[in-house]
């Protein structure tokens, strides 16, 4: 009876430490075994199923949300006759996200994401001078795809580089041909007032121009023309007019807007 009882005993007991060694080693094994696809699927999940694309991330809403701007031009044409260019190339963007945020320890170390242009709020980019009018849509990309880097639960970092192809309208002198130099300008501003959303140059680079591989000093030349300077510079629209001088006064942030 004595030895029928301890085997009793030891049975259970053992029986329970191989649940709990195989159990372990299942979860083991899944989670190594689990695919890339697998962990960003459970990721994006996990951060876009409580985010509302239609408001700003910032945690404080009284505060704006700095967005940084950088130009690469990878191919311009001239059309003398109708005095426009066409640009074409990709609008860099950044900026913090506070609601796009995870924890890369609780997702297997994962720190970086990419999702749908259109599953997270982005900055809405006009042309001041595009041909096509206020009713321009298809100038710059809306169906680009969205890098996030996290930073922890506190906030994220966002890039974004959506495609352009701009049509603009120029003035055009000639009176010095066949030795002219033409300026043109491309104004870029946001849709969203100064108090909202703040425009500014990435780490003040101008405009970088990739007409090609190579040496970029033997690409410059695009028909006709010669491309001597690319500078990018923001203004400030207030009341109908453009200041170079940035507004401070809350009031006048909120009737304000950025130009590029």
């Amino acid at each position: 009876m004595i030895s029928f009882i301890v085997l009793l005993t030891f049975i259970p007991f053992i029986r329970s430490q191989l649940t709990t060694k195989e159990l372990e080693e299942e979860n083991a094994q899944e989670i190594a075994n689990r695919t890339y696809v697998e962990e960003q699927s459970e990721l994006q999940r996990t951060v876009l199923s409580k985010y509302d694309k239609r408001i700003r991330p910032v945690l404080n809403v009284s505060e704006p949300l700095d967005v940084a701007v950088h130009i690469y031009i990878m191919h311009l044409s001239v059309n003398q006759l109708e005095q426009t260019i066409t640009l074409n190339g990709h609008i860099y963007m950044t900026w913090k996200d506070e609601y796009a945020v995870w924890e890369p320890s609780e997702h297997n170390g994962v720190r970086m994401t990419m999702v749908k242009q259109w599953e997270i709020w982005t900055p809405e980019l006009k042309i001041t001078n595009s041909v096509s009018g206020v009713g321009q849509f298809f100038e710059i990309s809306k169906r680009s795809h969205v890098i996030i880097h996290s930073n922890g639960k506190s906030w994220s970092r966002i890039e974004i580089y959506p495609t352009f192809s701009i049509k603009i309208g120029c003035k055009f002198d000639y009176s010095a041909f066949p030795f002219d130099t033409q300026i043109c300008g491309l104004g870029i501003y946001t849709t969203n007032r100064m108090s909202e959303v703040q425009l500014s140059v990435y780490y003040n680079m101008q405009p970088t121009v990739l007409l090609g591989w190579g040496n970029q000093s033997n690409k410059k030349h695009i028909s006709d023309w010669m491309i001597d300077t690319v500078t990018m510079n923001v203004s400030y629209f207030n009341g109908g007019k453009y200041k170079a001088e940035k507004p401070t006064d809350p009031e006048e942030l909120d009737v304000s807007w950025f130009d590029l």
